[in-house]
């Protein structure tokens, strides 16, 4: 269950292998020059909403994105190695429509050589909370599979997708709204959820 804190969550710049829809899961895959550009445009709203703390996958992808985004800000950066995106073993750097099975994962069916999908859920709500111990509030800067366990454990939308560089507040449930609420802070629809 993830801690009752609200966050921000923001996903990683747009890479080359997003560009070609490929899964990327934790092969370390730099940003593009889109990427570069969608993080460092977000500088003015991230230095609005008052954020103590960021936590980041160690992956570059979200590292980077997280410096680029908080330029200047002086605000600590803390790498939190459950916030990996998931291991999809020997599909990564295939091409997502040339797989057939990522339904039946979803639903916890076994893929070989691909981390299962409720260990990869729990380890990402565990890196969620780890990261809600820190001072807030707290931004999030990661991958899209860390959001489907956003999604996931805070039943939010299962339509719902975070985008490169999509930035969402995440609010627990509270007496006026008793299921957990998002908002989204910007509109990026410029690349596909995985990765």
């Amino acid at each position: 269950m993830m801690t009752k804190k609200p966050f921000y969550f923001l996903r990683h710049g747009e890479t080359e292998w997003n560009r070609n829809r490929r899964w990327q899961g934790i092969s370390d895959i730099p940003l593009n020059d889109t990427g570069i550009a969608q993080a460092e445009a977000l500088q003015p709203l991230i230095a609005d909403l008052g954020i103590q703390t960021i936590c980041a996958s160690p992956l570059q992808r979200s590292f980077v994105t997280a410096e680029l985004a908080s330029a200047g800000l002086d605000i600590p950066i803390h790498t939190i190695d459950g916030l990996k995106e998931v291991s999809f073993g020997p599909y990564e750097g295939v091409n997502h429509y040339e797989v057939d099975w990522i339904q039946d994962w979803l639903k916890g069916g076994h893929v070989e050589g691909v981390e299962g999908y409720d260990a990869f859920i729990a380890r990402c709500v565990g890196a969620i909370n780890q990261a809600l111990k820190y001072e807030g509030p707290v931004l999030i800067v990661a991958h899209g599979g860390v959001f489907w366990s956003i999604r996931h454990h805070g039943q939010l939308d299962p339509e719902l997708r975070a985008w490169n560089c999509s930035l969402f507040h995440i609010q627990p449930p509270n007496g006026d709204h008793p299921a957990w609420q998002h908002t989204a802070l910007n509109e990026d629809t410029t690349a596909p959820i995985v990765g």
